[in-house]
């Protein structure tokens, strides 16, 4: 079955969330990034505060390919350098039971 290298990935999403950088100084303010569409369920605004390294209010290409190689090395299960679509779906599905299971916990008094 085909799968994706971390070269793709990183590329592929890279691309994505620098596309957020309306005003082209070559990095996401945590406003870019919240005007993206939520993907999979997840708040834009958290995921940049996940993905800001330094603390500096925006994300650069480093910030970014580091936090989406991570990503990739999560959902690469057998570390053969390769994430099929089994791999992938997997991955959303462990994010959705933790995603379900903060909530529980965030609602317990």
């Amino acid at each position: 079955m085909p799968g994706m290298t971390l070269d793709q990935y990183l590329n592929r999403q890279t691309a994505r969330i620098m596309a957020a950088d309306t005003d082209g100084d070559g990095r996401i303010s945590r406003a870019e990034m919240s005007a993206l569409p939520a993907k999979g369920g997840r708040d834009p605004a958290r995921l940049f505060d996940r993905m800001d390294a330094n603390h500096d209010g925006y994300l650069d290409k480093t910030e970014i390919q580091a936090a989406l190689t991570r990503r990739f090395q999560r959902m690469d299960r057998d570390g053969n350098g390769v994430v099929t679509p089994d791999e992938r779906m997997a991955g959303r599905t462990q994010r959705g039971q933790k995603g379900a299971a903060d909530e529980t916990t965030a609602q317990q008094p």
